[in-house]
């Protein structure tokens, strides 16, 4: 059986044979709200405590906010820090999201160039610092600058291939427009990806409900339902299995 990296979730494990297959590129998606960077430092942070060099490359948010988020979410995870200070949860991306938040661009050509850069940008990150695990929190913003949909499928081929030309097993967080099952879309270039997990709202009369799905899984079997999840000071957690 192929190597299993944790999604730091016990019970998705168990939902998937023992983990995400090694190598495998995942997108997670999901609405505002759903828990989708926590989810992302939860994944590094459990694997960076089995030993695996884990990389979180942020392109919206600074280091500081968020190590800051997950802290306060996950107070259990006392020793968070400490792995950021040795270097075993590298928390990185802030020159890539300076560039961004100060560029303009009037046609694709520059998005390309940007996202070339970026790219490079992430592939130092992976080579000097020697990582197994990575995650990269949002593709949203590129697929929102990238109005041709051929071209973002394109770039997106591009990023998957360095990530598996250096093993890396890898979260991509993207946000979806519309946070609810019901109307939840899985656009095309979705299926270039090893896996995708989807992270929505389910509703009833009184309350709206974090529900998790894993959608696609290359190497492994996986379930198909849908499960609820919560936000614990422990992280997250699957409520029923």
């Amino acid at each position: 059986m192929k190597e299993r990296i944790t999604t730091g979730i016990d019970k998705l494990d168990s939902l998937m044979g023992g983990g995400i297959p090694k190598g495998n590129v995942v997108i997670l998606a999901g609405g505002a709200g759903a828990g989708k960077s926590l989810f992302c430092f939860q994944f590094l942070y459990k694997n960076a405590k089995k030993g695996l060099k884990s990389a979180f490359i942020s392109l919206e948010e600074t280091p500081k906010q968020i190590i800051d988020d997950a802290i306060e979410a996950f107070s259990d995870f006392s020793d968070a820090e400490d792995l950021i200070n040795k270097n075993s949860l590298i928390i990185n991306g802030e020159d890539i999201l300076q560039v961004i938040s100060n560029s303009a661009f009037d046609d694709t050509k520059q998005m390309l160039y940007l996202f070339n850069n970026a790219l490079a940008s992430i592939y130092s990150i992976i080579l000097n610092n020697n990582v197994s695990v990575a995650v990269i929190d949002s593709v949203t913003i590129f697929k929102n600058l990238i109005s041709d949909p051929i071209s973002f499928r394109l770039m997106s081929m591009k990023l998957i291939n360095i990530l598996k030309k250096n093993n890396i097993t890898a979260l991509l967080t993207l946000e979806v427009s519309k946070p609810y099952r019901d109307f939840l879309e899985f656009p095309p270039e979705f299926f270039i990806y090893d896996g995708v997990i989807g992270m929505y709202f389910s509703s009833n009369t009184d309350s709206r409900i974090r529900t998790l799905e894993i959608v696609k899984m290359r190497g492994t079997s996986h379930s198909t339902k849908a499960f609820p999840y919560e936000i614990t000071s422990s992280g997250i957690d699957i409520v029923e299995i």
